[in-house]
């Protein structure tokens, strides 16, 4: 069983026609714990508890730019008329903070 990576940041969502009536929805999930921390909070110990579990095992760079892939819906057979020309070009369905 896969355990969900722990985030507490940013999720976009994509949708793509991959082939004939196949469209694909994707999530791109990152950390936005540690968007303004630098090496110097890190020094001088100026982490709260989500900070540090977000950091935990990595450098701060490692963390800051670890995003977490994954395919979380499929549509089978859809409708060729389904959606446009224009949002079938058009990756971005949504974007949202958490």
């Amino acid at each position: 069983m896969d355990i969900p990576p722990y985030h507490s940041g940013h999720i976009a969502y994509y949708v793509r026609r991959i082939a004939g009536g196949v469209w694909l929805m994707k999530s791109v999930e990152r950390n936005a714990d540690l968007d303004d921390i630098t090496e110097e909070d890190i020094e001088e110990g100026a982490l709260n508890d989500d900070q540090l579990q977000a950091l935990w095992g990595r450098t701060l760079e490692e963390a800051q730019n670890e995003e977490f892939v994954e395919i979380v819906a499929a549509w089978l057979d859809a409708p060729r008329k389904t959606f446009s020309n224009d949002f079938d070009s058009t990756p971005a369905l949504a974007t949202e903070p958490r």
